[in-house]
């Protein structure tokens, strides 16, 4: 299963409200060669998925035992370069998930870190749909270190912010789920009343409307940390 790249909806809520049926099935690994070292990578694949026991946050990161998320954007395990998994040159298949008969040099990616995601997006000669996703991977990465259930004393830094602002300030706020995640930024920046405001027209369906509720009330109640969307 060849992998592309594709910017879904910024919340993603539309997988988590509905309830799938498809079982968790493995596709063979792609075995690719980094374009710097010729290193050995195994890119993982899957046939197909679900979201059962998923976690939702309001950032729009979700965790799903059954439908595992493949950064597009890797680190090669051998000489540490950043390259787009999808477009390295494909060398063979191997198995599933760490099996890899006939290529025992092949090796799983390193995930980029909150500076190699900067410094990608500062190299610049991007495509819109590229700048799109490593601006959201450096939101969720920056957005890890509150990603628990204590509550957040520290803050973002000048440079975080500015790059949460600029990221804010390419959604569509008539597509739902860019409007859900514009003001998600807004909240998170502490901007209470943009966020309020922003989510203040009604949403057409229940899983909007509800993901906006939790948004809004804690931009009422002046949280800024990021959450998990509490479905239940």
């Amino acid at each position: 299963m060849r992998q592309r790249l594709k910017i879904t909806g910024a919340v993603l809520i539309a997988i988590i409200g509905v309830a799938t049926a498809w079982a968790f099935q493995p596709a063979p690994n792609i075995i690719r060669a980094c374009p710097e070292c010729s290193g050995e990578i195994v890119q993982n694949a899957i046939m197909s998925g679900n979201t059962f026991g998923a976690r939702m946050w309001t950032d729009g990161k979700m965790e799903a035992p059954m439908l595992p998320d493949y950064p597009l954007l890797v680190k090669c395990p051998d000489c540490q370069a950043l390259l787009w998994i999808a477009e390295a040159r494909e060398i063979g298949l191997g198995g599933f998930f760490d099996e890899n008969p006939g290529w025992p040099n092949a090796k799983k990616p390193g995930l980029p870190s909150e500076s190699d995601l900067l410094r990608a997006l500062m190299a610049g000669e991007l495509s819109a749909e590229k700048d799109l996703y490593l601006r959201r991977r450096y939101w969720w990465t920056i957005n890890d270190a509150y990603r628990t259930d204590t509550p957040a004393v520290a803050a973002f830094t000048p440079l975080q912010e500015r790059l949460l602002r600029s990221l804010a300030d390419v959604f569509d706020v008539t597509d739902p789920d860019q409007r859900i995640a514009k003001a998600e930024i807004f909240r998170e920046l502490k901007m209470y009343g943009d966020c309020i405001r922003l989510l203040a027209d009604p949403f057409d369906d229940d899983i909007h409307a509800k993901v906006g509720t939790f948004i809004k009330k804690s931009a009422e109640q002046k949280i800024w940390t990021v959450f998990q969307i509490p479905w239940n």
